[in-house]
């Protein structure tokens, strides 16, 4: 079954670098893995965690716009985490990003909790293209496209 593409329009709004982060409160860590849609992925409080095809140099190349869609998990939210590989990346500016095999990590701003649409988008910012992929967990945890989910109608 091949993965989905899903163009989406660069959307305005506060994103920036912020990104979800753990609180000092928190008894789980906040990136655990956990089974949505049937796949067992990373995830950050219940959101799934993506990686684009296009940082797997670990480079950061989603930034300004793109960020307002695609939000850089923070450094913090590794804190406590039973997850192996994580580590992180400087972004412009200086914040810590988390990444996993060395590979960014981002949540989806347009997805609740428990959902899985993100995996296999295609967008573009300014004249980046992007790829995105669940980060997939497990015995053979990987930053390759997980099975693409059912079409879930977004219209973009």
């Amino acid at each position: 079954m091949g993965v989905a593409a899903i163009g989406l329009a660069a959307c305005g709004g506060g994103g920036g670098d912020n990104a979800t982060a753990a609180t000092s409160t928190a008894k789980a860590p906040a990136v655990a893995a956990m089974t949505i849609s049937g796949q067992r992925v990373l995830a950050l409080r219940g959101h799934a965690i993506y990686t684009p095809s296009q940082e797997n140099s670990g480079k950061i190349k989603c930034t300004g716009s793109c960020t307002a869609v695609w939000v850089p998990v923070k450094k913090s939210a590794g804190k406590g985490s039973k997850v192996g590989h994580l580590g992180s990346v400087t972004r412009s500016g200086g914040k810590k990003q988390l990444t996993y095999k060395k590979h960014p990590l981002y949540t989806f701003a347009e997805e609740g909790k428990g959902k899985l649409s993100g995996d296999g988008v295609k967008d573009k910012f300014g004249s980046k293209n992007f790829t995105w992929h669940a980060v997939l967990a497990g015995k053979k945890a990987s930053t390759k496209p997980a099975p693409a989910p059912p079409s879930n109608g977004y219209g973009y």
